[in-house]
């Protein structure tokens, strides 16, 4: 899923951009967009583009949905995908995954360290 840009600054700092045309940078924020993936292909392919534009020693910082603390509030449509409160639908995350499950596929250097439950 391919966002098309709404808006760039006059500076050089900030952009919104495609993934698939984005140069690469230093650091990447992803603010509550993880969860408009349909499924976990494009959830992977977001998180791969992340990867691709990051430069080396580079920060991604991600902020997306879960179903944490929401569990009996969510309805489950199929694998990730659950019906909110609000009545939308999207892709959401659980206790159940680790990061480390999203990013196998990231060097070694970029993995968080596993949390004791």
């Amino acid at each position: 899923m391919e966002a098309k840009p709404t808006w760039t600054s006059s500076g050089r700092n900030l952009s919104n951009m495609c993934l698939s045309t984005m140069p690469a940078r230093s650091v990447v924020i992803s603010n509550s967009v993880l969860h408009l993936a349909g499924d976990a292909a494009p959830f992977e392919s977001m998180l791969l583009g992340f990867r691709r534009v990051l430069k080396r020693g580079g920060l991604c910082f991600c902020r997306l949905g879960s179903t944490i603390g929401i569990e009996s509030q969510v309805e489950r449509i199929q694998e990730r995908r659950y019906k909110s409160p609000d009545g939308s639908e999207r892709y959401l995350v659980g206790r159940d995954q680790s990061p480390n499950d999203w990013a196998a596929n990231w060097p070694t250097r970029n993995r968080i360290p596993s949390q004791p439950s």
